[in-house]
């Protein structure tokens, strides 16, 4: 094997090192985004029951605030941790030369048209009725 073999090999074993690592980070980042939407859920549970506490004079608008902070801090955790996923998911696209979200963004857009156009049917016959 001569030395342009030898590196070419080389690359090609780091680069399934960083897929490898790019997909154990992803599958825990999602598990956590999970988690993250759990916890957005408490937070706005929460926040309606103090303001309905502050309505009945049970707590203090301060009280209402430091909720509505918890529930607002929680809610960019799990923005920032979706741009993270999108960001990781987008590098493994690049570096493995396979569509992930590509193929995905695609089927969501072609999914809307044909739900558009159902819609646009069902109003015509509407409108057809009506006539």
């Amino acid at each position: 094997m001569d030395i342009a073999e030898l590196r070419k090999q080389e690359a090609y074993e780091t680069l399934k090192i960083q897929i490898a690592h790019l997909y154990v980070q992803i599958l825990s980042n999602i598990e956590t985004l999970q988690r993250s939407a759990e916890n957005i859920a408490l937070y706005k549970g929460a926040s309606a029951v103090a303001e309905q506490e502050y309505r009945n004079r049970r707590t203090s608008i301060h009280d209402v605030a430091k909720t509505k902070e918890q529930e607002f801090a929680a809610n960019q955790d799990f923005a920032l941790l979706r741009s993270t996923i999108n960001d990781q998911l987008l590098t493994l696209e690049i570096i493995s030369h396979t569509p992930i979200l590509t193929i995905q963004g695609e089927k969501d857009v072609q999914e809307t048209t044909i739900q558009e156009q159902e819609e646009n049917k069902r109003q015509s016959k509407k409108k057809d009725k009506k006539e």
